[in-house]
Order: C-alpha cells, then structure tokens, then sequence
C-alpha cells in the first residue's frame, strides 16, 4: 500500500515537473514575441516618419550656402545644409544687438540720435539729437533694419560701441552659440574682406530660439508687414517691414533679414504651420530676392511634413 503511495507521488511530481517545463517553454517565446513585437512597431513607426520628411523634402532646392529648419515643439532638426559653417550675417546682427541691449536699457529709456550714428550707411529718416525711447527705437532698428539706430542703441547700452560689442560676444559664449562672432552691432561689412559678425545657420537659429522662448516681446514688431512708430518728440515714421516674404507665410512669429556684399542675403523666421506648432527656418548666403524664394520654398516643405502627421 505504501509503495503504491509512493509511486502515486512520484508520477504526481513527475507530471508537476512536466507541466511546469511545459509552461516555461511556451510562455518564453511568447513574451520575447511580444518586446519584438513592440520593438517591431516602434521601428515602424519611425521608418514611416523618416519617410515621410525625406519625402516632404525631396527634390528640395535653395540658393542659399547654408539652411537649418528646427521644429521647436519637438526639437527636431527637419532640414540641413552646411548648418555649422560660419558665414557672414549682416543685419542678423541685429538680433544680438537687441538681446544684450534689452538687457542694460530700460524699455523708457530715452537714446539721442547722434552724429556719429548718423554717419553709419545708410538712412532711414532718422534726425540728429531726436529722442527715442529705448524700446520704439529698437522696434525702428528692427523692423527696417536700421544701422543708424543699431549704432545709437549700442552707444546708450555700453561705454562705447567696442565695450557693447564685446558684451555681445560674451553673450554669444554664455549661450553656447560658439560660431557667433561680432564685430560691431548692425552687421554691415568692415572692409571687403570682414564681416561684421559671422555665425552658423544653426547657432544663429539656436539665439532666435532663446529670443523667441524667453524674449518674444523683442521680436514681436518683426511679425508685421507695416507699423507706425512715433520718437519721443512725436515724429511719426510710417514703416514697412523689410521682410518682403512675411506676407506669403502664415502665422508668422518673428523674422530678421540681412544682406550685405560679404553675406549676400540672410532671413530667419519663426512662424507656426499648424496648432502651436512653432518652426524656426534660417538662410544664410542666399540672394536678396533669393532668401524670400528659398524660405517660402522650405516652409512649404515644412508645413507639408508637420501638417501630414
């Protein structure tokens, strides 16, 4: 009786023994199916998005020597070329000029248009010892791209233009932005052969960025194709933007032309394709008709993408 107990539980084990193996071999591969799966599905989905980027740009062509389309919401790099080589920036000097300026002066701070200011190339209506308040002024500068104004601001925010330039490179360092390089505050060339600030299409999409995110208010006169600004003294400018593609884009946020013989014709812009979606499009090295020709055709392309998800 014993003995048929015994063999009773030795079957009884054996048959646990066997079930349990049975068990481990079936539900291993199954869960290794189901992580591959997984694996599987998220590869997918991102070879899907990978083509449809290549496919929104594809066949894409620009004049400009460098481009770089940041998608800000998901910090995605959606266009490149030659995006870390420094070229010159001309008036997207400015931009700079704007951020370290916005910094030492007061928005009621009253800038004297002087002589010296005056002197810089070229004009745009602005009167030797008119008064400006710091924040009208800079909305001037920025918005037609004034060097006579970029210059009187520079004077007002610093000992003297050479002590405000070098507190724009060291804002350039204290952000990380290590192709930025100034030589004064407006960006017009010095002589033929140096540029008066220099920096990559990325490292200068990278300060529009931290303008757009933590300045907006600096920017937001450059989002209109015209404005009235009127100096302390009640003098009434009429402007036009000189931006001539903000009118083809929707949804503008900022924008910052510059041209000069050294960098031919730069824009940058930040405008949102779609539901608080915010794009950044640098061109730098391109034409004077040619910027406005290569950011329209990169937003298209942009637009398509994002709206496509």
């Amino acid at each position: 009786m014993n003995g048929d107990r015994r063999l009773h539980l030795k079957i009884g084990i054996i048959v646990l023994v066997l079930f349990g193996l049975f068990f481990v071999i079936s539900y291993l591969p199954i869960q290794k199916s189901g992580t591959e799966t997984k694996n599987d599905t998220a590869s997918s989905t991102e070879r899907v998005a990978a083509a449809r980027l290549e496919h929104a740009f594809a066949g894409v062509q620009i004049e400009a020597a460098a481009a770089y389309v940041l998608d800000l919401t998901n910090d995605q790099v959606l266009f490149a070329k030659n995006e870390n080589l420094p070229l010159p920036l001309a008036s997207l000097t400015k931009l700079m000029t704007a951020l370290v300026s916005s910094e030492i002066l007061f928005p009621d701070k009253i800038v004297t248009i002087g002589s010296s200011s005056l002197a810089m190339e070229g004009d745009n209506g602005l009167i030797i010892d008119q008064k400006w308040k710091f924040k009208d002024l800079l909305d001037f500068t920025l918005l037609v791209s004034s060097n006579d104004g970029a210059n009187a601001i520079a004077l007002a925010a610093g000992e003297s233009d050479k002590a405000f330039i070098q507190k724009m490179n060291a804002e350039a360092a204290t952000l990380n932005l290590p192709t930025l390089h100034f030589e004064n505050e407006s960006g017009l060339d010095i002589d033929p052969g140096t540029a008066g600030g220099v920096g990559s299409a990325r490292d200068v999409s990278m300060l529009f960025e931290n303008l757009i995110k933590n300045h907006q208010n600096l920017l937001e006169i450059t989002k209109y194709r015209k404005f009235k600004l009127t100096s302390d003294d009640g003098t009434a400018y009429y402007l036009t933007n000189t931006d001539e593609a903000i009118t083809q884009i929707s949804h503008i946020i900022a924008s910052k032309t510059g041209f000069t013989k050294l960098a031919g014709g730069n824009l940058v812009i930040a405008y949102d394709p779609g539901f608080n979606h915010p794009v950044i499009i640098t061109i730098l090295g391109s034409s004077v008709s040619g910027r406005f020709a290569d950011v329209i055709t990169l937003a298209s392309s942009t637009s398509a993408y994002i709206l496509s998800q």
